[in-house]
């Protein structure tokens, strides 16, 4: 296509006074190429903190604020961006995220410009500094994990992360919709999936993430995690979400030897960690599940 497509961007937050301002900035300065910027939306689901003030901060004719007195969810803040958005492009971030580099939105669109035949990008992540041995151990596994996958383009191209950032055509904004009580960036890669919507997972489209720096979110995170495979069950085909969810044993086994030679103290310490998490008891998923605090200010 090799044409200029305008872009709205939408984000959700939900008490993230912490890092919005910041990610906000970020967008207002990002190199655009073959890319127009017609607006942020942010979506303060309920916030009870300075989220709204930081985003009022920056009075940006770009920023558009919506304000929900009460907390509705995440999937219903990004159905409100999908029907308020007019543009040929829409990139949803997470507000505890920060793009990598001054192209980071141009890379993540640059699939949708260049091939009209893909409608969904998916973009990459990166783990930001952490500042406790918790986050320091979990920053280390996650780091290798997802090396260790997006070097295998099979398994790369069922990677799901909604901390990388997704970009979605006009054509697949309009038509997806998020039901309640369901992990947003799975459902929208199998949604993809099943109506044969052309996905490109854009390796070089990096946003930065914060891991939990306390066994508490940890645990929150994880029991988030385990629960959110059941709640697609009702929605999609038990072999495609397998494929969201499961990695080849081989591959597991490679990446835990991996990582017991790299650092057996750190190995070690993730296991107990991850074992001790799993303790409690683990619950349905939803919407309005605890989130975990400490991944919402980035260390940059």
């Amino acid at each position: 296509m090799n044409k200029t497509l305008s872009v709205t961007i939408g984000i959700p937050a939900y008490n993230e006074e912490a890092n919005i301002k910041l990610l906000l900035e970020t967008l207002l300065h990002q190199s655009m190429a073959g890319v127009s910027l017609d607006k942020i939306l942010v979506v303060s689901d309920g916030s009870t903190d300075g989220t709204v003030r930081e985003t009022l901060s920056l009075h940006s004719a770009k920023i558009q604020l919506i304000v929900h007195k009460k907390t509705r969810g995440q999937t219903y803040a990004q159905n409100e961006i999908f029907e308020r958005a007019k543009s040929d492009v829409v990139v949803v971030l997470e507000a505890d995220t920060l793009p990598a580099t001054g192209m980071y939105l141009t890379k993540l669109i640059d699939p949708i410009r260049r091939h009209k035949s893909t409608g969904y990008v998916q973009g990459n992540i990166q783990t930001a500094p952490p500042h406790t041995f918790v986050g320091k151990v979990l920053s280390f596994q996650k780091t290798l994990y997802h090396d260790n996958t997006v070097h295998d383009t099979a398994i790369a191209s069922w990677f799901s992360s909604g901390r990388g950032g997704r970009a979605f055509r006009k054509d697949v904004y309009r038509a997806l919709r998020w039901p309640r009580n369901v992990p947003e960036d799975d459902f929208a890669l199998l949604w993809c999936v099943s109506h044969g919507v052309r996905r490109v997972f854009q390796k070089s489209a990096i946003c930065l993430y914060q891991c939990p720096q306390t066994f508490s979110d940890y645990r929150k995170q994880i029991r988030k995690n385990d629960s959110a495979r059941e709640s697609l069950t009702r929605y999609f085909p038990p072999g495609n979400i397998e494929k969201v969810y499961t990695r080849p044993i081989s591959d597991n086994i490679s990446m835990m030897t991996d990582f017991l030679l790299a650092n057996p103290f750190y190995f070690l310490a993730y296991v107990g960690l991850t074992a001790a998490a799993r303790l409690t008891p683990l619950t349905k998923f939803s919407d309005h599940l605890a989130a975990a605090k400490t991944t919402k200010r980035l260390s940059v």
